[in-house]
């Protein structure tokens, strides 16, 4: 019976030991990323943030292997990085694609890259945000998005390889659920 109870406290041990140092405290979830936009009447706003890892798959940013992106490495893979921000989110008002303009590439603590892009503000009725990255990226990657208007109410869902586009309604900047595809 001793022995039964001592190998049961032990692997409890060993399984939250593994638990609590799996992932640093504010590190970014590889498979899961989030894009964040925010309509404004300048236009729409979006911060996309990716894990380093599921990124350094598309544009190597770690030449060294060293486990740190430093500012020289970086530098050297802006412009690979600025190729993948210009493609990694498209976004239409009523079937219209708004052209992105990329605002800021930069690394986070907690191992993220964020792209921030502004698209030019359109009237419209539908919102429609999809993700030709996610294609590229590991099968099962996901990524979370939000939406909200100048008024801060939001909507979400989301976006993953068998479903990389969600659907939004927009009434007078009220911005409604995803629509059901």
């Amino acid at each position: 019976m001793y022995r039964h109870l001592w190998l049961s406290c032990a692997l409890a041990c060993v399984f939250f030991s593994a638990l609590l140092h799996s992932a640093p405290a504010g590190a970014h979830d590889p498979g899961l990323s989030f894009a964040e936009l925010q309509i404004t009447e300048q236009g729409i706003w979006v911060s996309l943030s990716f894990a380093i890892g599921d990124i350094e798959s598309l544009v190597t940013m770690d030449a060294d292997h060293d486990g740190v992106v430093s500012g020289t490495e970086f530098a050297a893979a802006r412009p690979g990085l600025q190729a993948l921000a210009d493609g990694a989110l498209e976004v239409r008002v009523d079937e219209h694609l708004l052209p992105p303009q990329v605002v800021a590439i930069k690394l986070e603590q907690g191992d993220a890259l964020v792209f921030q892009l502004k698209f030019p503000p359109r009237p419209g009725a539908l919102l429609r945000v999809s993700s030709p990255l996610i294609a590229k990226l590991a099968r099962g990657h996901r990524q979370y998005v939000s939406v909200r208007d100048k008024k801060e109410r939001a909507s979400s869902g989301i976006i993953s390889g068998t479903q990389p586009t969600l659907d939004f309604r927009l009434r007078r900047a009220d911005l409604g659920r995803p629509l059901k595809r």
